[in-house]
């Protein structure tokens, strides 16, 4: 069920995530350091491969100067088959 909810929930964050990042000039090394996650790692974010944790989520948003709710889709931006 939740499987289904992923590819929509990568997709919004991709281009969140990026946009947060650039707009902050941090660089993915600068911030996979940051983090404490390899470069691979945010670039897979930032791409939709793969989701960070809701810990990393918040270490990201704080990094970024953004509130983490900027990160969390509402129904309209997602579809939600399990609703």
């Amino acid at each position: 069920m939740i499987s289904e909810f992923r590819p929509d929930l990568q997709k919004f964050l991709k281009s969140k995530m990026m946009a947060a990042r650039e707009a902050a000039s941090i660089s993915r090394p600068q911030m996979s350091r940051l983090i404490g996650v390899n470069p691979t790692t945010i670039f897979n974010w930032e791409s939709g491969k793969s989701l960070p944790s809701i810990e990393q989520l918040i270490i990201f948003a704080q990094y970024t100067h953004v509130c983490p709710s900027v990160f969390m889709p509402t129904l309209k931006e997602v579809k939600i088959s399990w609703l």
